[in-house]
């Protein structure tokens, strides 16, 4: 090969390393939003002229038939949780035995006028319920929780 097309292909793999790099960069970072209350989150959506019991249980009844099982819950807050899926074992290495989880917490906050805020955090966890060594990492792609957002606020007139 030529001098010239040596240093025209070491430029174009260059290019391509940036490129690739970046996507990676943005990737990793998790595609999260920014909600009205100033939140960075995986989705969100405003309810209005609804209780804040009925949206807890519509949002409970989205995520269960979504796979999400409850790990706790108080008057405003919903935390979620359901086994991850092989790609993330792969993606966060599960040395575990117990695998990763997908954890998803739901903030129900007041939104005037006669409204609420619904906003929820997905995160997958390395080594679930191991006190010293349970690590969340947030999960890259938010369309699947705003989707079942969209759902739950279907769910009222």
């Amino acid at each position: 090969m030529s001098i010239a097309l040596n240093r025209w292909l070491d430029r174009r793999a260059s290019a391509a390393a940036w490129i690739c790099l970046g996507l990676a960069l943005a990737l990793a970072a998790g595609c999260r939003i920014t909600s009205p209350s100033g939140a960075k989150v995986s989705a969100s959506v405003i309810i209005t002229n609804t209780a804040v019991a009925d949206i807890s249980v519509a949002a409970m009844d989205v995520f269960a038939k979504a796979g999400y099982n409850p790990k706790s819950a108080t008057s405003k807050t919903l935390l979620l949780e359901r086994p991850g899926g092989t790609m993330n074992n792969i993606l966060h290495g599960a040395w575990s035995s117990k695998g990763t989880v997908e954890r998803v917490r739901i903030r129900i906050l007041d939104y005037p006028p006669n409204g609420h805020l619904v906003e929820c955090d997905a995160v997958v966890v390395e080594h679930p319920d191991e006190f010293v060594m349970e690590e969340e990492k947030h999960v890259l792609g938010t369309g699947e929780f705003q989707k079942l957002l969209e759902k739950v606020k279907a769910r009222f007139p």
